[in-house]
């Protein structure tokens, strides 16, 4: 049997740990409320329309961007004949304008990038097309699709409207090495 001193101290520790259980849980919850900042709406705001001409149409993937603040994209249609575009997108003051830096013929220099642009340790541009490349049969879109790199124009400084230089990397065949590469992103 307990002594009146043991029962005491007993109880005692126990109601010490309780309310050190609920202080801990207070305090807690406490900091949690104070140091929560309230949420905040987002907001959407269209920064640029896509006018189909040769700007190009159907930005479907994301965009990069670079260290000044200009993003680069594609466009999966549009631009001089149709089969997509590589852009800047730069800030103007208050407002946004797109420079279009390539326009796919649709040939051998690839049709219908549909997947964002890299840049590539040498600091230019990397992408692939849907199509174009090498006809082969195995693939719509007069080809398999390409690797390409884009370059700035060599004119110093380079003229806002000139056309960077695309050099094809790689042309799918369609076989053992696929072809229409879609959605994926190039990496380093």
């Amino acid at each position: 049997m307990l002594c009146k001193q043991q029962f005491s101290n007993s109880l005692f520790r126990t109601t010490s740990r309780a309310v050190t259980i609920v202080l801990t849980v207070a305090i807690g919850f406490a900091l949690t409320i104070a140091l929560t900042q309230p949420t905040q709406a987002q907001t959407y705001k269209v920064i640029y329309n896509f006018t189909g001409g040769l700007d190009g149409a159907g930005p479907f993937a994301g965009l990069t961007m670079d260290q000044a603040g200009n993003f680069y994209g594609t466009t999966l249609f549009g631009g001089a004949t149709g089969n997509g575009t590589v852009f800047r997108l730069s800030r103007s003051g208050s407002g946004w304008f797109v420079i279009p830096l390539y326009s796919f013929q649709g040939g051998t220099d690839g049709a219908y990038p549909y997947s964002r642009v890299v840049f590539g340790p040498d600091g230019s541009l990397y992408g692939t097309t849907l199509g174009g490349g090498y006809y082969c049969g195995n693939c719509a879109n007069g080809g398999c699709g390409i690797v390409f790199n884009l370059k700035p124009p060599a004119t110093v400084p380079p003229a806002a409207l000139s056309p960077w230089k695309e050099t094809v990397l790689y042309r799918f065949s369609g076989g053992s090495d696929g072809g229409a590469p879609g959605t994926g992103n190039l990496a380093f």
